[in-house]
């Protein structure tokens, strides 16, 4: 999972999107990944443009596959990614 590699395993093992997958939440648990856009900038955590990005893509590759979920357009979009 690349919300767990990028958040680091104690992060993720304590996360929202873990709860949530671990209920059967899948939905829920992909939108979840979007709040973890932020880093510390001079010591205060401020959402980064970047990580916002990150987050929006992997929320769309893990809805992959879940019913009514997937973007139509979602291979096009992270065909850049791949």
């Amino acid at each position: 999972m690349l919300l767990a590699y990028n958040i680091g395993v104690t992060n993720f093992c304590g996360s929202t999107p873990r709860a949530r997958f671990e209920a059967g939440r899948i939905a829920g648990a992909c939108d979840a990944f979007l709040a973890w856009n932020k880093a510390r900038v001079q010591g205060v955590l401020r959402p980064v443009r970047g990580l916002t990005l990150r987050r929006k893509r992997e929320r769309e590759v893990c809805l992959t596959g879940t019913p009514g979920r997937t973007p139509a357009n979602l291979a096009a979009r992270l065909r850049p990614l791949f």
